[in-house]
């Protein structure tokens, strides 16, 4: 019995279809982000294929191997402090499968699959914001989202507004995937209705990091657009209008709920207590954080080690002294996380990393610039504005792991393009 399914396996994966249709496999986690655990079986059947399929084929080594060993290398070094060590090694050991997977779909891609993909991420997205949308907005008698349940109140005191930050994240993947679709007026129309419909459901999530990532991302992405076709050459009217368009929706977040977004409105008085209630009230666990990295500040103390050395760096007063018996699971500062847990060696290589891609960006071909700049400013939001998901939290690392295979897929593109020439 067990013979014949490993059989039937096998035939499956040497079918053509697979490796045709490896970017629907890629897109395919993306999709099942609103599934809670959901995903983990997903990458662990990933997994499974990747093996087989490399083991009966030639993959080469490319640009994810490297990305993922960047990112490896800080994690195994800071085992050697580790206050947990059977937790670190755990998480280390858990990664090793995504090296795999990412062989696997980042190799033999094109453009086209890839813009083909972010498409049907597109459609995706557009039924998340219209399930979050008719929830919200009571439209439809929902008792409660038909996607993204935990987005919203798990009980009467707790929530765990998540919808948000995975949209603001994937933004400029999304508005990039929209510009190219707007190709005449009716198009231009319907993607203008789509954006708003996306920047309004972050908005409303409930979440002042997804507002803070989704400017950043929305700005970085729009900088890049402008400069890059010089629209504020030919279009400066146009320009002017859209960041009259970005003020009034800003306008709109801070008019949502003014006791979640009252932060924004004064931070030029650079109170300290305002820029304590914009983090949520995270200023003193960051300052733990910070004297838990100085003391380890060049290995860390392993992945997710944070829980375990809390109680000796618990703050002396705010709501992290009193409503976290058993220790805060993280600082609430993804680059504060690295630097703590895998040391200035793991934060170091991460903007490496950065580095890499960036230079890449400067060499690619135009048509390949155009889709890797959006992964690239994905990977940077999941990171470096992210003030509320734990960077080596399970789901949140796998995204990023993610969002780094489709930043190799084109980066491996645009190198094979070269050799062929």
């Amino acid at each position: 019995m067990i013979k014949s399914i490993i059989y039937y396996v096998l035939e499956a994966v040497k079918l053509p279809t697979l490796e045709k249709n490896k970017h629907l496999l890629f897109i395919s986690f993306f999709l099942l982000l609103p599934f809670g655990q959901l995903y983990v079986y997903y990458c662990l059947l990933l997994f499974l294929l990747s093996l087989i399929t490399i083991t009966n084929h030639e993959y080469k080594t490319n640009y994810f191997s490297f990305f993922f060993i960047l990112l490896f290398i800080p994690v195994i070094i800071s085992l050697v402090n580790a206050v947990n060590f059977e937790r670190s090694f755990f998480k280390a050991l858990s990664l090793i499968p995504i090296l795999i997977i990412g062989i696997f779909l980042s190799s033999n891609l094109t453009s086209k699959k890839i813009y083909y993909a972010m498409s049907i991420l597109v459609a995706m997205t557009g039924v998340w914001c219209f399930d979050f949308i008719f929830y919200h907005f009571r439209f439809l008698d929902f008792e409660h989202a038909l996607l993204w349940r935990w987005s919203f109140k798990i009980n009467s005191d707790y929530y765990i507004p998540i919808l948000g930050q995975i949209l603001s994240v994937i933004l400029p993947i999304v508005f990039e995937s929209l510009r190219r679709y707007a190709d005449n007026k009716i198009k231009i129309s319907i993607s203008c209705i789509f954006s708003i419909i996306y920047l309004v459901t972050i908005i409303y999530s409930g979440n002042r990091n997804a507002v803070i990532m989704m400017l950043f991302s929305l700005l970085l992405w729009l900088t890049f657009i402008v400069v890059r076709h010089n629209y504020h050459k030919i279009y400066p009217m146009r320009i002017i209008l859209s960041g009259i368009f970005l003020l009034i929706i800003l306008s709109t977040a801070l008019s949502v709920n003014p006791g979640r977004f009252n932060s924004f409105i004064n931070m030029e008085s650079r109170d300290i207590q305002l820029i304590d209630n914009l983090s949520s009230n995270r200023l003193s666990l960051w300052e733990s954080a910070f004297e838990m990295a100085k003391d380890n500040w060049i290995i860390g103390i392993g992945p997710r080690g944070f829980r375990y050395a809390y109680d000796n760096y618990r703050p002396e007063e705010g709501k992290y002294a009193v409503e976290y018996e058993h220790g805060s699971t993280h600082p609430h500062f993804a680059l504060l996380e690295i630097l703590l847990e895998t040391g200035i060696i793991g934060l170091f290589s991460l903007f490496f990393l950065f580095w890499i891609i960036f230079k890449s960006i400067l060499k690619v071909n135009h048509d390949n610039q155009l889709i890797l700049v959006p992964w690239f400013i994905a990977l940077i939001t999941a990171i470096v504005p992210n003030i509320g998901k734990a960077f080596y939290s399970s789901y949140w690392l796998t995204l990023i792991l993610f969002l780094l295979i489709g930043c190799a897929s084109i980066m491996n593109i645009d190198e094979e393009l070269k050799l062929k020439k």
